[in-house]
């Protein structure tokens, strides 16, 4: 009898053992890098980056889903996003890709996202999800010019035309 439960626990072991070997041949990271700052109008590129962790070649389809609202109502017809390409080649092992979305909003909105969804076309039920976070504002902050910071940029200005003066009338 116990020699029948050894023989149990060892076939568990291996088929468990088996089960992560099966799972880590498909395996990959998917991360994009956007702008902080969408400006209306404006088209910005977003980089949607794809690192094959598995054992196996592979390659990789892309599709996106778009959610914007603007005082509470959803408006995701104000942000297009376009993709030359829908697919990553195949990639070997520890090999990165990347294709690229372009991303423009159309009207003002107060929030919203870019979901993208990269799947392995060797297997289609391992996939991997980057979001976009589309936040709208001026291209350019310069925190440090607060309005301190301004009055003594004018204050420097004004000096500097003082003393030019000054030593135009001398």
């Amino acid at each position: 009898m116990e020699s029948k439960n050894k023989i149990i626990l060892f076939s568990l072991i291996l088929f468990f053992l088996m089960i992560d070997t099966v799972e880590a041949a498909i395996s990959f990271k998917a991360w994009s890098a956007a702008p902080v700052l969408f400006t209306v109008g404006r088209t910005e590129s977003v980089n949607i980056y794809v690192q094959n962790t598995g054992d196996e070649d592979d390659s990789y389809n892309i599709t996106y889903t778009k959610q914007a609202w603007k005082q509470s109502i959803e408006v995701p017809h104000l942000i297009s996003v376009s993709m030359p390409s829908y697919k990553i080649k195949r990639l070997k092992t520890n090999e990165t890709g990347d294709t690229f979305a372009k991303i423009t909003i159309l009207g003002p909105i107060d929030t919203g996202n870019v979901t993208f969804n990269v799947t392995s076309e060797t297997q289609s039920n391992v996939y991997h999800i980057t979001s976009v976070e589309i936040r709208t504002g001026s291209p350019i902050i310069l925190q440090e010019f607060s309005l301190f910071g301004v009055i003594q940029i004018l204050i420097l200005a004004t000096l500097i035309l003082v003393i030019s003066y000054a030593s135009y009338l001398s």
